[in-house]
């Protein structure tokens, strides 16, 4: 592991093993020597990064799944205070407060740490405050108010803030209904985005769940370029190449062997098919306004998109795979298991 500090936790609790982040963070961890509790609201959930391996072969590598509920912060006291974890992975699930409670119960029940997955869309600068996020921002507001829930829990934490998932285009554009062929629809093709790996983020998380940035205890406030407070770390991440969402479909064609129809739909038709599937109307207008207008607080300016790709390999000590490698270390899920569209966006 790249990152090196006084302060290392060997136990540790990941809210959401089931997910791509969560899991590869879980996996991470262990790696690191951790042991590592799985919070699920339904333990015997199956777990896709850890398929493999049998419910004893689990527990040998140092895995214990526990009941836990986000929403529900007794739930967390009780998952906590019987696994004694000190570090702990979050991600977002919208509540009214903005997880606060949950934190709290995490925070009293002995919590030390939070490694929580947080947005890109969350603007970055020096004196940038997270309360400051515009309302019709819906993504960045939501990230930003656990953020500040954080701040305010005065609860040590490192907000990672990945970019454009991989994982989008599968989930969001492709469409497996004529397999083996495939079908992709998309709004503004010029739209160009970084394709982070959800495997690398998961990554990043658990080498900082088992070894945290080595100043971020420190009582001393903190003046840079991502606005960091202090017990803050603000960590963005970007796969390592810019690419249009055409050249997204070119690639998941060369690295499958499979025909993709790309179809170029309006940004009302987009927003009509996203919500026909099952994302909020809303959140669908949000995206679809992102992707005409670009990124309107310029996250991809260059110092910050080089930094971005850079976080990945100092905190892990490998590359940030690039969309093609994804691909191919995905494939069948790729072309086999390709997901309706509507699925969950994450930037």
């Amino acid at each position: 592991m790249a990152t090196t500090t006084n302060k290392k936790y060997d136990n540790v609790i990941v809210f959401g093993p089931t997910g791509d982040v969560g899991g590869h963070a879980a996996l991470a961890a262990s790696s690191y020597g951790a042991k590592v509790w799985l919070a699920m609201r339904t333990p015997d959930k199956p777990i896709p990064i850890l398929a493999h391996l049998s419910p004893d072969e689990e527990k040998k590598q140092s895995f214990t799944r526990i009941h836990a509920d986000l929403t529900d912060a007794a739930s967390i006291r009780a998952a906590v205070q019987h696994s004694g974890a000190k570090a702990a992975y979050v991600y977002l699930v919208p509540t009214a407060d903005g997880l606060a409670s949950s934190l709290a119960a995490m925070r009293d029940a002995g919590i030390e740490l939070v490694v929580f997955l947080s947005s890109f869309s969350v603007p970055f600068g020096a004196g940038l405050d997270v309360r400051a996020v515009a309302p019709q921002k819906l993504i960045a507001r939501a990230h930003a108010a656990v953020e500040a829930n954080l701040e305010d829990l005065r609860v040590p934490h490192v907000a990672l803030r990945p970019a454009y998932f991989a994982s989008n285009p599968l989930n969001m554009g492709l469409d497996a209904a004529r397999f083996p062929a495939l079908e992709a629809h998309i709004f503004n093709g010029a739209f160009e985005v970084d394709c982070i790996a959800p495997d690398d983020i998961g990554r990043v998380a658990g080498a900082l769940l088992v070894a945290p940035p080595p100043d971020l205890l420190d009582d001393k406030d903190a003046a840079n370029p991502t606005g960091e407070k202090a017990g803050k770390k603000v960590l963005y991440l970007c796969g390592p190449q810019l690419i249009t969402q055409d050249r997204v479909f070119e690639i998941i064609q060369e690295v499958s062997g499979r025909d993709v129809a790309v179809k170029h739909l309006s940004k009302e038709q987009w927003v009509e098919r996203q919500a026909a599937h099952g994302m909020p109307q809303p959140v669908a207008a949000y995206l679809a306004e992102a992707m005409e207008k670009g990124f309107t607080d310029d996250q991809y300016r260059r110092d910050m998109y080089d930094q971005a790709v850079a976080n990945v390999k100092e905190v892990t000590g490998r590359d940030a795979m690039s969309f093609e490698e994804y691909v191919k270390v995905h494939l069948d899920e790729t072309v086999s298991k390709a997901a309706v569209p509507g699925g969950t966006f994450s930037s």
